[in-house]
């Protein structure tokens, strides 16, 4: 995977996305928009972008106004364990580890074990969330004992 920075929009990209973004928002409730692009090396193009298309596009140049990498992930995309791993930030040892625990579900493809993306964040979601849970219950702990 590269690195975080190379994805990070740069000062110039989010100040272009927050003024494209809010000239998208007064369009996104329309079933179709037609686009006209223009550039010096292809002229003039006019297109037609479905709806679906233009509320991800919205999306993505909203997550990139606040400064944030955008990713687009294809439904059903598959990941190698290295790059799972990474995804989590553990080691992969510890990924395959938890495969063969059944915390989630893997394929092989030959010899490789595969992971889908969903199930990857789900993952990540629900270790998430169990943090924040005994968090909260360490805390709800310290209040009673007076500690907080």
């Amino acid at each position: 995977m590269n690195d975080l920075a190379e994805k990070l929009p740069s000062s110039d990209e989010i100040a272009l996305a927050h003024e494209s973004a809010q000239v998208l928002a007064a369009y996104v409730r329309d079933q179709a928009l037609e686009l006209t692009l223009h550039s010096p090396k292809h002229g003039m193009r006019q297109l037609q972008l479905p709806q679906r298309a233009l509320k991800l596009l919205l999306e993505m140049l909203t997550h990139m106004q606040d400064g944030k990498a955008v990713t687009l992930v294809p439904h059903g995309f598959e990941l190698t364990t290295q790059q799972a791993a990474d995804l989590l930030n553990v080691s992969r040892p510890f990924f395959v580890g938890l495969l063969r625990s059944g915390a989630m579900p893997y394929h092989k493809v030959g010899t490789h074990r595969r992971v889908r993306y969903n199930d990857v964040m789900a993952y990540r979601e629900a270790q998430l969330q169990d943090s924040e849970s005994a968090l909260d219950e360490l805390t709800q702990i310290g209040q009673e004992d007076g500690e907080y």
